[in-house]
């Protein structure tokens, strides 16, 4: 026992790390070889021992380990990654014991089995660490940027639209509930930091439970429309950033334990008064447990919201505890200590010690409920057409402006941005892309501008000359392509459109585009007599004429001529020239390397 104790002492603290569950298994893989080659050899048998012992101390550290936030997705990794582990030299001792060989390479084929179950487990453990790191890399000062860059980790490939279509099917699977468009990049988020940092089968519960109280409270509209309720929510948003970055700022700078144990008690105190009060007062309404105004709800103290929730049955889910002597600690100077690993708590109602990993996975479990919260009500409240009015002041310090989330869908979906500039009534950005991309890229920003924003300008580098286009023109030109019954009416709307289009100070509408045109209608009205399309030859006829196209223009009008005169002569005289202009090149959508979209 007394040796045991000893081995136990000299032990590294903690979870084992991915590395060292990846040489374990190199080891087993080592040793085993060994025995295969050398059965009766004690060298072999004595690195097995060796093998086995070291996944001893794998088990121990892993069942000292509390299982508590914010380790319990890893621990739960390491727990099953050291079930399979095991399992193996049981089966293999069993194969190399057998005594035929169909069941010796039946029993090897078992532990095969499972080592490859445990390579499996150690990949994800791996790929679990590695999306912690990324959201802990504070050298990314941005919460939204870390975010995106640990999920880019977790589903490479996707751009941000891919993200929020995945994400809005993972949300349904694990709620029941749909994602409204632009939930589901936030609910990948949040189930990632879940996955690293949270309770994942608690959070996945908590967000089924609050989808279905949130979509089945017929009381969200009536709350919604009060004094106060959205902006409420709004403010939570922004003040959850504000805590963060003071959070993660301490984080960066504190090296004293006690200090920084005392930065987090003091961060969940403003989370807990300034995120989750919002949030807390909304719950008591939807659910019913008040019925007072929001504005005047808002005015009770949040632990007596909390309480609320905390009593019903219908809601005691939603929190762990009501935190209240947690919040109160991180208000009232002096009213805790620090010893080693233990808190002592010295309040008028509270007092004893607790392990700082208890105190931190409470911290942890208020965070989690109140984001699962957020996430749910926010996303039933969209799914209703009803959004908190974000200020752009607070868009702006939460770096969540529409201009800098198109700059993070862009770089999402691989493109590279070598400038980008906003103004108050300017988007102009500089791209790496294909050029048949770039007009469609700058209509698609010129559609979901904010107000006051005149003018999209999109180009790629070196781009010398550049596309006009008005956005009033191609609303016309959509309108017109989405109403066309005939090919006419989509070539018409091409027609149209690119004629109030310019470069160098002039249309781009060419005499080549105009033939095609006046072409494709003339032999149509002259061979089937379909007088409805009169009203698009006359559109022809009045471009050639500002386009001062002479010479289609003179067919235009023989085509007339003969539409009210008949004469197989002419006609078939001009069918030669108008199937010559056929064969030109059909009017397409402008390509420009630079292309400027005013509204």
């Amino acid at each position: 026992m007394a040796d045991q104790t000893a081995v136990a002492e000299q032990e590294e603290p903690g979870l084992p790390t991915y590395e060292e569950l990846g040489e374990y298994l190199d080891d087993f893989s080592d040793a085993l070889s060994s025995l295969i080659a050398g059965p009766l050899s004690s060298e072999s048998a004595a690195q097995m021992v060796e093998t086995e012992r070291k996944l001893q101390r794998i088990r121990r550290r892993c069942s000292a380990h509390p299982r508590l936030r914010p380790s319990i997705a890893q621990h739960e990794a390491v727990a099953q990654i050291t079930a399979h582990f095991s399992e193996l030299w049981p089966k293999y001792a069993q194969a190399l014991q057998a005594p035929a060989l169909d069941e010796a390479q039946r029993l090897a084929s078992q532990g095969q089995d499972s080592i490859d179950a445990a390579t499996e487990e150690v990949g994800k453990y791996t790929s679990l660490i590695e999306s912690t790191r990324a959201y802990e890399d504070l050298t990314i000062p941005d919460l939204l940027e870390r975010s995106l860059n640990a999920l880019a980790f977790s589903y490479p490939g996707l751009d941000l639209l891919g993200l929020d279509r995945l994400g809005a099917q993972e949300a349904e699977r694990v709620t029941g509930v749909h994602a409204h468009p632009g939930q589901g990049a936030q609910f990948l988020i949040l189930d990632a930091v879940g996955s690293v940092h949270f309770d994942p089968e608690r959070l996945q519960h908590l967000l089924r439970e609050t989808s279905r109280l949130c979509g089945d409270s017929s009381r969200l509209s009536e709350v919604a429309s009060q004094s106060d309720a959205l902006e409420g929510l709004a403010t939570s948003s922004r003040l959850v950033y504000e805590a963060l970055e003071v959070f993660e700022s301490a984080l960066s700078r504190v090296k004293d334990d006690q200090a920084l144990m005392r930065r987090i008690i003091k961060f969940y105190g403003e989370f807990y008064e300034d995120v989750a009060s919002p949030i807390l007062a909304w719950y008591n309404l939807v659910a019913g447990i008040k019925a007072q105004p929001y504005a005047k709800l808002i005015q009770q103290d949040a632990t007596e919201l909390a309480r609320n929730l905390s009593r019903q049955e219908r809601t005691a889910f939603l929190l762990e505890d009501d935190g209240a002597f947690l919040r109160n600690a991180s208000q009232h100077g002096n009213s805790f200590t620090m010893e080693g690993e233990h808190v002592t708590f010295r309040l008028r109602r509270h007092q004893g010690t607790m392990p700082r990993a208890e105190v931190i996975d409470r911290i942890f479990s208020f965070v989690e409920s109140v984001l699962a919260m957020s996430w749910s009500l926010s996303n039933a409240l969209a799914r209703l057409g009803i959004e908190a009015p974000v200020t752009e002041d607070d868009a702006s310090y939460m770096n969540l402006t529409p201009f800098r989330l198109a700059t993070l869908w862009l770089e999402s979906r691989g493109t590279t941005i070598v400038e980008a500039n906003e103004s108050s009534t300017s988007w102009d950005l500089t791209l790496v892309m294909d050029r048949e991309d770039i007009f469609t890229l700058a209509l698609a920003f010129a559609q979901h501008v904010p107000e006051g924003i005149s003018k999209v300008s999109v180009r790629a580098p070196g781009a010398v000359i550049s596309l006009i286009a008005p956005f009033a023109a191609f609303e016309r030109f959509e309108d017109a392509r989405e109403s066309a019954t005939v090919p006419v009416d989509h070539l018409m709307a091409i027609i149209e459109f690119r004629a109030e289009c310019m470069a160098e100070g002039k249309s781009i509408l060419t005499a080549s585009d105009l033939q095609y045109a006046a072409g494709s209608i003339g032999l149509f009205l002259l061979k089937t007599d379909d007088y409805s399309l009169i009203p698009s030859l006359r559109k022809v006829h009045q471009l050639t004429i500002s386009h001062s196209t002479a010479e289609i223009t003179s067919v235009v009008k023989r085509v007339f001529d003969l539409t009210r005169a008949p004469s197989p002569v002419g006609i078939r005289q001009l069918e030669v020239t108008l199937n010559r202009w056929t064969d030109g090149p059909v009017p397409t959508l402008p390509t420009f390397e630079a292309v400027t979209v005013h509204k």
